[in-house]
């Protein structure tokens, strides 16, 4: 086993994927708008209340309904239109009802990227302008870091160069870049074109205490261990950062 955060010769095992392996080709889904509607001053259950403490960005506008949508989407189940009234109070109580017996009054979330002030740990890559920056995310729970990468030049999060890809590995199995141990973001598993990602929103997640390594064309690949953290957290609940409008 590699040292920790060392380039290792691979002994040119790096190859592509044979040509006959044809992926499917990735859906260009619509984006969810988020943080484009004017939320509550007075949120009217505790949902709203708990989204409202979360960045707009991370809260999409859908989870806010207007008392028109709620009655839509009544109406589509049948709903006669006088019992619309009741149903809307009754939409309320149960979101109050949930998190009084969850005893909070906050949303624990995956995926959001760090706060200021929140721990983080980074490895830097070799002869380049960026580290990889790991943080908790909500995913301690599961014993699993998030990752994404950062300009060490500017301190700001970036999407991965195209043409890097991050592997599973382990002293139990022979890494083949190009094989089905890459590990794939949060985004393009979503369905998203790389392309498509917005500036600096792109995450990845990996479990910790593994071995990884990092595919950089024209260089010898980079191995890496993930940290490991602590105790868990209570449970959550995934909030990607871009959300596919399905319809």
């Amino acid at each position: 086993m590699p040292p920790r955060s060392v380039k290792k010769n691979t002994g040119g095992i790096t190859r592509r994927p044979n040509s006959s392996m044809v992926s499917a080709p990735r859906r260009r889904l619509p984006l969810m708008s988020c943080g484009s509607r004017e939320h509550p001053l007075q949120p009217r259950n505790a949902l709203k209340r708990a989204l409202l403490k979360l960045p707009s960005k991370y809260t999409p506008d859908s989870c806010f309904p207007t008392d028109k949508e709620i009655d839509s989407i009544n109406r589509a189940f049948r709903v006669p239109d006088n019992w619309l009234e009741a149903e809307r109070k009754a939409y309320h109580e149960r979101w109050n009802e949930t998190f009084r017996l969850a005893g909070q009054e906050t949303i624990n979330n995956l995926g959001m990227k760090p706060l200021q002030g929140e721990p983080i740990q980074l490895i830097q890559i070799p002869d380049s302008k960026y580290s990889m920056h790991f943080w908790d995310s909500g995913l301690k729970v599961q014993g699993q870091y998030c990752l994404d990468f950062i300009d060490h030049t500017t301190s700001h999060a970036v999407n991965s160069p195209h043409d890097w890809a991050i592997y599973l590995s382990s002293q139990f199995v022979t890494l083949v870049p190009g094989s089905c141990n890459r590990i794939m973001s949060w985004e393009e598993a979503w369905g998203f074109e790389k392309g498509d990602i917005p500036l600096g929103e792109e995450r990845f997640s990996v479990m910790q205490g593994l071995w990884c390594a990092l595919e950089c064309p024209g260089t010898e690949l980079f191995w890496f261990e993930v940290p490991q953290m602590g105790a868990p957290l209570s449970v959550s609940c995934a909030v990607p950062s871009i959300v596919p409008c399905l319809q």
